[in-house]
Protein backbone atom coordinates (compact mmCIF):
# COMPACT_ATOMS: atom_id res chain seq x y z
CA UNK A 1 0.00 0.00 0.00
CA UNK A 2 1.45 3.26 -1.30
CA UNK A 3 2.15 5.46 1.93
CA UNK A 4 0.05 8.78 2.39
CA UNK A 5 2.05 11.98 1.63
CA UNK A 6 0.03 15.34 2.23
CA UNK A 7 0.20 17.58 -0.80
CA UNK A 8 -1.67 19.97 0.15
CA UNK A 9 -0.72 23.67 -1.07
CA UNK A 10 -1.87 26.18 1.26
CA UNK A 11 -1.48 30.42 0.38
CA UNK A 12 1.76 31.04 2.06
CA UNK A 13 -0.47 32.88 5.37
CA UNK A 14 -1.93 29.86 5.99
CA UNK A 15 0.65 27.45 4.74
CA UNK A 16 0.60 23.62 6.68
CA UNK A 17 -2.15 25.29 9.12
CA UNK A 18 0.21 27.02 11.26
CA UNK A 19 -2.09 30.03 11.97
CA UNK A 20 -4.31 26.85 13.41
CA UNK A 21 -2.09 26.23 15.77
CA UNK A 22 -1.70 29.77 16.65
CA UNK A 23 -5.35 29.96 17.40
CA UNK A 24 -5.27 27.22 18.87
CA UNK A 25 -3.10 28.07 21.58
CA UNK A 26 -4.70 31.04 21.68
CA UNK A 27 -8.32 29.52 22.71
CA UNK A 28 -6.74 27.08 25.01
CA UNK A 29 -4.80 29.73 26.83
CA UNK A 30 -7.99 31.57 27.82
CA UNK A 31 -11.29 29.50 27.32
CA UNK A 32 -10.71 26.23 25.06
CA UNK A 33 -10.07 22.99 27.28
CA UNK A 34 -8.12 20.62 24.56
CA UNK A 35 -4.48 21.50 24.47
CA UNK A 36 -2.67 22.79 21.31
CA UNK A 37 -0.56 19.28 21.51
CA UNK A 38 -3.31 17.30 19.77
CA UNK A 39 -2.68 20.02 16.87
CA UNK A 40 1.30 19.67 17.29
CA UNK A 41 1.28 16.06 17.31
CA UNK A 42 -0.96 15.80 14.21
CA UNK A 43 1.36 18.06 12.10
CA UNK A 44 4.17 15.84 13.52
CA UNK A 45 3.00 12.80 11.40
CA UNK A 46 3.46 14.66 8.32
CA UNK A 47 6.75 16.02 9.32
CA UNK A 48 8.77 17.26 12.06
CA UNK A 49 9.42 20.42 10.16
CA UNK A 50 6.00 20.73 10.15
CA UNK A 51 4.96 20.21 13.69
CA UNK A 52 8.36 22.18 14.92
CA UNK A 53 6.27 25.15 12.52
CA UNK A 54 3.06 24.28 14.60
CA UNK A 55 4.71 24.55 17.58
CA UNK A 56 6.24 28.11 17.33
CA UNK A 57 2.69 29.36 16.03
CA UNK A 58 0.75 27.67 19.12
CA UNK A 59 3.63 29.29 21.45
CA UNK A 60 3.02 32.24 19.81
CA UNK A 61 -0.80 32.21 20.17
CA UNK A 62 -0.34 30.56 23.86
CA UNK A 63 1.65 33.90 24.52
CA UNK A 64 -1.12 36.58 23.36
CA UNK A 65 -3.59 34.87 24.94
CA UNK A 66 -1.72 34.44 28.82
CA UNK A 67 -1.21 38.23 27.64
CA UNK A 68 -4.68 39.19 27.53
CA UNK A 69 -5.39 36.70 30.85
CA UNK A 70 -2.93 38.07 32.96
CA UNK A 71 -4.09 42.03 31.48
CA UNK A 72 -7.76 41.22 33.07
CA UNK A 73 -6.53 39.26 35.99
CA UNK A 74 -4.21 42.31 36.49
CA UNK A 75 -7.05 44.91 36.61
CA UNK A 76 -9.54 42.21 37.95
CA UNK A 77 -8.11 39.40 39.32
CA UNK A 78 -11.56 37.84 41.05
CA UNK A 79 -13.47 38.32 37.70
CA UNK A 80 -10.61 36.33 35.93
CA UNK A 81 -10.21 33.83 38.21
CA UNK A 82 -14.04 33.80 38.11
CA UNK A 83 -13.94 32.94 34.20
CA UNK A 84 -11.28 30.31 34.16
CA UNK A 85 -13.53 28.67 37.23
CA UNK A 86 -16.24 28.42 34.91
CA UNK A 87 -13.71 26.52 32.30
CA UNK A 88 -14.71 23.09 32.22
CA UNK A 89 -12.11 20.65 33.52
CA UNK A 90 -10.79 23.54 35.41
CA UNK A 91 -11.38 22.66 39.41
CA UNK A 92 -11.48 24.30 42.82
CA UNK A 93 -8.32 21.58 43.43
CA UNK A 94 -6.75 23.04 40.50
CA UNK A 95 -6.47 26.37 41.27
CA UNK A 96 -5.95 25.76 45.13
CA UNK A 97 -2.65 23.33 43.57
CA UNK A 98 -1.75 26.55 41.55
CA UNK A 99 -1.80 28.85 44.10
CA UNK A 100 0.20 26.78 46.30
CA UNK A 101 2.86 25.96 43.87
CA UNK A 102 3.41 29.81 43.00
CA UNK A 103 3.32 30.59 47.22
CA UNK A 104 5.91 27.84 47.24
CA UNK A 105 8.17 28.09 44.31
CA UNK A 106 7.09 31.42 42.64
CA UNK A 107 7.99 32.22 38.92
CA UNK A 108 8.99 28.56 38.57
CA UNK A 109 5.12 27.35 39.29
CA UNK A 110 4.65 27.71 35.81
CA UNK A 111 7.42 25.42 34.30
CA UNK A 112 5.25 22.91 36.60
CA UNK A 113 2.07 23.42 35.03
CA UNK A 114 2.40 20.85 32.24
CA UNK A 115 3.78 18.39 34.65
CA UNK A 116 0.89 18.57 36.34
CA UNK A 117 -1.86 19.04 33.94
CA UNK A 118 -2.88 22.71 35.43
CA UNK A 119 -4.40 24.64 32.30
CA UNK A 120 -1.93 27.46 31.57
CA UNK A 121 -4.83 30.41 31.67
CA UNK A 122 -4.49 29.59 35.86
CA UNK A 123 -0.84 30.22 36.04
CA UNK A 124 -1.58 33.50 33.89
CA UNK A 125 -4.33 35.01 35.78
CA UNK A 126 -2.62 34.32 39.26
CA UNK A 127 0.64 35.66 38.28
CA UNK A 128 -0.52 39.37 38.92
CA UNK A 129 -2.25 37.97 42.24
CA UNK A 130 1.06 36.44 43.19
CA UNK A 131 3.00 39.77 42.27
CA UNK A 132 4.71 37.90 39.41
CA UNK A 133 5.98 40.92 36.73
CA UNK A 134 4.71 40.41 33.29
CA UNK A 135 7.58 40.14 31.52
CA UNK A 136 9.11 37.36 34.00
CA UNK A 137 6.23 35.47 33.27
CA UNK A 138 5.91 35.54 29.62
CA UNK A 139 9.95 34.96 29.66
CA UNK A 140 9.42 31.76 31.76
CA UNK A 141 5.78 31.00 29.50
CA UNK A 142 8.40 30.39 26.67
CA UNK A 143 10.17 28.16 28.40
CA UNK A 144 7.29 25.88 30.09
CA UNK A 145 5.25 25.97 26.69
CA UNK A 146 7.92 25.87 24.30
CA UNK A 147 9.18 22.59 25.92
CA UNK A 148 5.92 20.97 25.94
CA UNK A 149 4.98 21.39 22.55
CA UNK A 150 8.61 20.08 20.95
CA UNK A 151 8.76 17.11 23.02
CA UNK A 152 5.31 16.44 22.21
CA UNK A 153 6.37 16.70 18.51
CA UNK A 154 9.70 14.95 19.01
CA UNK A 155 8.27 12.08 20.52
CA UNK A 156 4.96 12.06 18.44
CA UNK A 157 7.15 12.27 15.16
CA UNK A 158 9.69 9.21 15.98
CA UNK A 159 6.76 6.92 17.34
CA UNK A 160 5.62 7.91 13.86
CA UNK A 161 8.56 7.46 11.90
CA UNK A 162 9.61 4.19 14.17
CA UNK A 163 6.28 2.68 12.97
CA UNK A 164 6.17 3.86 9.44
CA UNK A 165 7.40 0.70 8.04
CA UNK A 166 5.08 -1.34 9.71
CA UNK A 167 1.90 0.50 10.27
CA UNK A 168 0.26 2.63 7.01
CA UNK A 169 -0.29 6.27 7.60
CA UNK A 170 -3.61 6.06 8.64
CA UNK A 171 -2.79 2.96 10.79
CA UNK A 172 -0.67 5.59 12.82
CA UNK A 173 -3.00 8.27 12.72
CA UNK A 174 -5.83 5.78 14.28
CA UNK A 175 -3.13 5.05 17.25
CA UNK A 176 -3.26 8.41 17.70
CA UNK A 177 -6.49 9.54 17.75
CA UNK A 178 -6.41 6.41 20.62
CA UNK A 179 -4.13 7.93 22.60
CA UNK A 180 -5.39 11.34 22.67
CA UNK A 181 -8.76 9.93 23.21
CA UNK A 182 -7.59 7.57 26.23
CA UNK A 183 -6.04 10.78 27.91
CA UNK A 184 -8.54 12.97 27.56
CA UNK A 185 -11.21 10.40 28.74
CA UNK A 186 -8.96 9.56 31.88
CA UNK A 187 -8.73 13.67 32.13
CA UNK A 188 -11.91 14.47 32.13
CA UNK A 189 -13.14 11.91 34.29
CA UNK A 190 -11.25 12.98 37.23
CA UNK A 191 -11.54 17.28 35.76
CA UNK A 192 -14.90 17.14 34.12
CA UNK A 193 -17.30 19.60 35.96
Amino acid sequence: MAEHTHTTKYPKLFNGNAWWAAIWGFAEATFFFFIPDIFISYRAMYSFRSALKACGFALLGALVGGTVMYAIASHNPAGALSFVDHVPTVTEETIHTVKHEYSVHGLMAVIYGPLRTAPYKIYAVLAPVFAIGYLPFIVISIIARLARFVVIATVTSGISGALKSKVSFRGRLAILAACWLTMYTAYFATHWI
